[in-house]
């Protein structure tokens, strides 16, 4: 299994680019739903549509760390046997499901 830091991959994945494209397509997608609430009568669409993606950047974040988090410990492993067993450990004291409850209460 490769060593590597796991946080180093967005910055190093050469795909800045597409990042960026995705970032432009959901500031069109949240500006047509904010016009489409407007149209049809939701009071403060805007409102409506940044604590949508507020809730999604919450969601994100705590995936996000969970992602880091299955990535270091499988590098940590050194072998797929290895890997196997810690990712049974990691998911048996995992606490995203707690988190993800949080943030939706928030």
């Amino acid at each position: 299994m490769k060593k590597g830091n796991p946080n180093d991959f967005r910055e190093n994945c050469g795909c800045q680019r597409l990042i960026k494209a995705i970032d432009r397509y959901i500031e069109k997608a949240d500006n047509d739903l904010s016009k489409t609430l407007d149209d049809t009568g939701f009071a403060k669409p805007e409102d409506s549509v940044e604590a949508i993606a507020d809730l999604e950047d919450r969601l994100a974040e705590v995936l996000t760390d969970q992602t880091t988090e299955i990535a270091k410990t499988m590098l940590a492993a050194g072998d797929l046997t290895a890997a196997l067993k810690v990712a049974e450990e990691f998911f048996a004291e995992d606490e995203t499901r707690q988190r993800l409850a949080e943030a939706l209460k928030e």
